[in-house]
């Protein structure tokens, strides 16, 4: 099953509004940029930062917009919104005003709780397709508005839904079409090598890995078959990682069966191990 996170917000004064999200106040802390009604930015993806992940906090009904635009030339932007327990709430590639540009609008979220926002490219989020960066970052315009801001208040605790990773012990999870993606945290140490695997004999495999400030630092898609692993990542800080176990086409599966790459899911079980420092 998967275990209940309390989040706690504490706003940090830095270019982009930050809270920590964090089960306790002496608990290890992801540090996502989060976001509030109103918030546009220039942000970019690298060499090494292909992925990137936000959040923010909403109340059942919230109607919210999450807009991206490429300010690079040829970057096709793609992004996911996802809630609470994993589910996808939507998904797009070129739904914007600007062509390649992409756009969820007006999308009513279904419960109070921290909401992820995942933003990369069509060529790069599953890091199947080769891409040439040649030297250059890929910057986009993000903005997004309808969320409920956070409270005035020194603390506001708020529910994500994930599982811990003990390092050398085998857990169990499942990918299902409410909820294909599995969140699974744990405390790192900068320095420290990890290895992580996925194994299912049900359906296709895929491994994020974000770091506690949502870079995604390493990913991996049939590895042994269709099983996955991320191995010999060391880690650039210290903090709470957080990590996607899903299906390798979790982003289609608000498209159904009919979908020419579509979603299967399953069961499946992941493993973290200590490699050294």
């Amino acid at each position: 099953m998967k275990f209940t996170k309390t989040v706690f917000l504490m706003v940090v004064l830095l270019c982009l509004p930050m809270v920590a999200l964090a089960q306790g106040e002496k608990d290890p802390i992801l540090t996502l940029p989060v976001l509030v009604d109103g918030d546009a930015f220039t942000d970019s993806l690298t060499e090494d930062v292909t992925t990137r992940l936000y959040a923010f906090n909403a109340n059942e009904g919230d109607v919210v917009t999450i807009s991206v635009t490429q300010v690079t030339e040829g970057m096709d932007p793609y992004i996911v919104l996802l809630g609470p327990a994993g589910q996808v709430i939507a998904a797009d590639d070129d739904g914007g005003q600007v062509p390649l540009s992409s756009l969820i609008s007006e999308v009513a979220v279904p419960q109070a709780g921290s909401y992820f926002i995942l933003v990369s490219t069509f060529q790069l989020i599953d890091g199947i397709l080769a891409f040439d960066f040649e030297g250059a970052d890929l910057d986009y315009d993000i903005a997004v508005a309808g969320m409920t801001a956070v409270p005035e208040t020194d603390e506001a605790a708020f529910e994500y839904f994930s599982g811990d990773l003990i390092p050398n012990t085998q857990s169990q999870g499942f990918s299902t079409i409410a909820e294909p993606v599995f969140f699974y945290t744990f405390q790192g140490t900068a320095g420290q090598v990890v290895d992580i695997e996925m194994s299912s004999d049900e359906f296709d495999t895929l491994l994020y890995l974000f770091s506690p400030g949502g870079e995604r630092i390493a990913i991996n898609d049939d590895f042994d078959g269709t099983n996955s692993r991320i191995m010999n990542v060391e880690l650039p800080e210290t903090g709470l990682y957080l990590i996607f176990a899903t299906d390798v086409f979790w982003y289609n599966v608000l498209e159904g069966d009919d979908a020419l790459l579509s979603y299967t899911g399953g069961d499946f079980t992941i493993a973290l191990s200590n490699v050294g420092e």
